[in-house]
């Protein structure tokens, strides 16, 4: 079976690592041929095509998202929403490709970023073939907003938040309506539950079908190191780790972690070590009461170990789908406490791999990571996270239900 993954990067963001691992884990399958295309390769793998290359097609790349991210300037509610909503207006001819006209399956995953256009989007459904898109947000059946903090996808779409001027015909609905017009014969997948139940009561996904599958992981790769890995953090004091790729995105929620972190009594404050990956620009201003270190963006061979350094993971995300960060620090064996938001709940078991904290509580966070500190349940705690990794997210398992889907499709 030859299946053709089409996503916007390899390597950038999370959606992007998601398709990249999926790719690698079909090709471990007997009799599949599964190519990752994208509009920017940053990977050496032989399976990762870029769909285009050379100066006039790299200009023309470049031209194509400027034009979007303009058009959507002058109506923009401030710069803070600028990559929070998409347009896809333009992007390439992705249904002319070799790679897509040869491939008994086409899986689009994350595509924005003036890669596939919603006209390209309706051309690929006359190929005559499936065409499959696994959802690592809200875009789909939004009028363009990636997460939308209210439900106004149930309806028609309009009066955005994130527009200056929301009316009931603004940008929102506009694109509402020409989703509507492209989506003819998709099957779509989610990566969670959770955003399983958004799409269903969605006004555009509500009459297709959709199911849920997990993302993958090389859990041989991410897995607890030894006694000769590369030490991260403070052997004296118990390393605790946020990740974002800036620590200023609301969406990440540092300032709770940082409010509980501030919150908890001296004597916790002592035993604790922050590590901070990403990028941490203005770190300072959160006046933070425990000891910590700005890593900077960590690469992927390093990351194994830096999950075998800590002890916990905090993850205060107020909107998060399945993210490959709790999979990867749980199949190292390193619990996660983390907002009861999006597609976490489904990951951590409360108590047993983890905690679970209410949105936006930063006393919450406070209480269960004095838990955490006092606990002698440390050591169970990551076994049971390793296990949860292992009997629902291996690669080989979830690779093998894709191939099934595949084929359910095919004998359609």
């Amino acid at each position: 079976m030859k299946i053709v993954i089409l996503s916007t990067y390899d390597q950038k963001g999370g959606a992007a690592i998601a398709a990249f691992r999926l790719a690698k884990s079909l090709n471990k399958l007997d009799g599949v041929q599964a190519n990752l295309l994208v509009k920017q390769k940053d990977s050496a793998e032989s399976f990762v095509v870029q769909s285009s290359s050379g100066f006039l097609a790299n200009l023309k790349n470049k031209w194509n998202e400027i034009w979007e991210r303009f058009l959507f300037m002058r109506m923009e509610k401030d710069p803070s929403v600028r990559f929070q909503f998409s347009i896809a207006n333009t992007g390439q001819a992705i249904s002319e490709h070799q790679l897509v006209r040869e491939a008994d399956i086409i899986h689009m995953h994350w595509i924005n970023q003036a890669f596939v256009s919603l006209k390209e989007i309706s051309r690929l459904q006359t190929l005559g073939k499936p065409v499959v898109w696994t959802l690592h947000d809200m875009w789909a059946f939004t009028g363009g907003e990636h997460y939308s903090t209210t439900e106004s996808y149930t309806e028609e779409a309009g009066n955005s938040e994130m527009l200056k001027n929301p009316s009931p015909n603004d940008l929102s609905h506009q694109l509402w309506k020409k989703k509507k017009e492209s989506y003819k014969a998709i099957d779509f997948i989610t990566c969670s539950a959770w955003l399983k139940l958004c799409a269903d009561k969605s006004s555009l996904l509500k009459d297709f079908h959709v199911e849920a599958i997990p993302n993958p992981i090389d859990t041989k790769f991410f897995a607890k190191r030894g006694a000769l890995m590369e030490i991260f953090g403070k052997k004296d004091k118990l390393n605790i780790l946020f990740g974002a790729f800036n620590v200023q995105d609301p969406r990440k929620g540092f300032k709770f972690l940082a409010e509980a972190l501030n919150m908890i009594p001296k004597e916790y404050q002592e035993q604790l070590n922050l590590l901070i990956v990403g990028k941490a620009a203005g770190i300072e201003e959160y006046g933070l009461n425990v000891s910590f270190e700005s890593l900077g963006t960590i690469s992927q061979s390093k990351m194994p170990e830096l999950y075998s350094s800590t002890q916990l993971m905090l993850v205060p995300s107020l909107q998060d789908n399945l993210p490959n960060t709790i999979m990867e620090a749980m199949s190292c064996g390193c619990p996660v406490l983390a907002f009861r938001t999006g597609g976490i709940p489904e990951m951590i078991e409360h108590g047993e791999n983890g905690y679970l904290v209410e949105p936006k509580s930063a006393l919450g966070i406070s209480q269960y990571l004095q838990a955490f500190i006092d606990s002698s349940r440390k050591e169970e705690m990551g076994i049971a996270a390793r296990k949860k990794v292992l009997d629902s997210y291996e690669e080989l398992k979830v690779a093998q239900i894709h191939l099934d889907h595949y084929q359910k499709l095919l004998d359609k």
